[in-house]
């Protein structure tokens, strides 16, 4: 059985996106999602962003934020030498949450993921007890 990674998460931004750039040369942004659920706590959601577009960048506390990505944990080491872990959602996309064609993109995105985890498995035929 294939595993099913995929992500969909429209959220406020909890602060400004950190935004840096690493010695191999590429730009990171972490963002921070505030989910709100209706009935549940609020959610916070942690969000890396490999090679963000420049928009990401500018914006602030509130800002509506659709990702379309992946759950991934991350081992690093402190700075006291010892090991630790943080899960978060690798964006594969990132789009503002107001605009209708964004959304519409992350929803196609997300629905082609799928479809192609569907198509790999094999049809199954009902077993019989």
């Amino acid at each position: 059985m294939t595993g099913v990674n995929l992500v969909v998460v429209r959220g406020e931004c909890a602060q400004q996106p950190e935004v840096r750039m690493l010695s191999s040369g590429r730009r990171l942004a972490s963002l921070a999602l505030r989910v709100r659920a209706e009935g549940s706590a609020t959610l916070w959601v942690p969000v890396t962003v490999w090679e963000p577009a420049a928009w990401v960048e500018d914006l602030g506390e509130g800002d509506d934020v659709v990702v379309v990505g992946r759950v991934r944990r991350r081992f690093f080491a402190l700075a006291s030498g010892e090991r630790a872990n943080r899960v978060d959602v690798e964006a594969t996309f990132v789009g503002r949450g107001r605009q209708r064609r964004p959304l519409a993109g992350a929803l196609r995105r997300a629905e082609a993921a799928l479809a192609a985890l569907t198509e790999e498995e094999p049809a199954r035929s009902p077993t019989r007890a």
